[in-house]
């Protein structure tokens, strides 16, 4: 029928109330079959763009349609790094941000001409979202681009490491960890959180030890409310994680907030006594072999 249609003179780049036309239809629903007879028509828009600034392409990478992104990928004058209206280029939307697609990230990579980092601040980078969602083959493919900006985030987390951390996603930020020295540890969050921090409250013990190892990592850095890794670990009670902290001779264990409360009586006042015993005799043998005697203030208050 379609044939029919477009043999007998049908307009292919008509709009429904929407701005779709039959190429993002046919995309969106993985009808390859109609995507390849639309293509034939020399008056045919592969670039057209509904009311939400999606292409065809756009549409076939979202759903995962492997044969149809092939077919529209066959036309040299598609562009493969339009964006849409969220700020999305068909690589990230659909292989990395929702579905961690590997075939159509292949496929994609395979142009020359693909946009593997984002051009402005408004794009959502493409590692950035396979490592927001988690997708460890799609973020192992990326990294294998030379070109790839393995620091480049997109709204609040910063960075793919911080997304990789803040979801949840430890084997992610793993490998991300590899790619020290280009990989920024101490980036932080609008809020000012670490990446230490991050994994130190959520206890992520792997991460944690990994960026113990990194001597660029800054153990003390605090967020905006003055708190370090030590003292949202201890507050969270992650026993674990304080220990391999205090095991580091560059963290500080006295360090207080703006509130005035270190990482002890964070502890003690979250009933994580046995945080606040491991950070009390910790902190008195530390200071002890320095000085011959504990700090006052932890010898005073309780």
């Amino acid at each position: 029928m379609v044939r029919l249609l477009v043999e007998c003179g049908w307009y292919v780049n008509e709009v429904d109330v929407e701005g779709r036309t039959p190429l993002h239809c046919a995309a969106e629903n993985g009808h390859d079959p109609v995507v390849q007879v639309l293509l034939t028509n020399e008056q045919l828009d592969v670039n057209a763009r509904d009311h939400r600034k999606s292409t065809a392409l756009h549409e076939a990478a979202w759903k995962g349609h492997l044969a149809v992104a092939d077919l529209l990928l066959t036309k040299p004058n598609i562009d493969i790094n339009v964006e849409d209206r969220y700020g999305c280029t068909p690589l990230p939307l659909g292989c990395a941000s929702h579905a961690g697609n590997l075939p159509m990230l292949e496929l994609l990579l395979g142009r020359s001409d693909v946009q593997v980092n984002a051009a402005d601040q408004n794009e959502q980078p493409p590692l950035w979202s396979a490592a927001l969602q988690g997708h460890i083959q799609v973020v192992e493919r990326l990294l294998q681009c030379g070109d790839i900006d393995v620091n480049q985030g997109w709204g609040p987390y910063s960075s793919p490491l911080l997304a990789a951390i803040t979801r949840g996603h430890s084997d992610v930020a793993m490998r991300l960890l590899n790619c020290v020295p280009r990989l920024d540890v101490n980036v932080r969050t609008y809020l000012g959180d670490s990446a230490l921090s991050l994994a130190a409250h959520q206890g992520y013990t792997d991460v944690v030890a990994r960026l113990l190892e990194i001597w660029q990592t800054d153990r003390n850095g605090t967020d905006r409310w003055g708190r370090t890794a030590l003292w949202w670990a201890a507050r969270a009670g992650q026993a674990r994680i304080v220990q391999r902290l205090l095991e580091d001779d560059r963290v500080l264990i006295d360090v207080m907030d703006n509130d005035g409360v270190d990482a002890m009586h964070t502890a003690s006042s979250h009933y994580r006594f046995d945080v606040a015993r491991l950070i009390r005799t910790h902190c008195s043998t530390r200071y002890s072999n320095w000085t011959g005697s504990a700090p006052h203030h932890l010898r005073t208050r309780s």
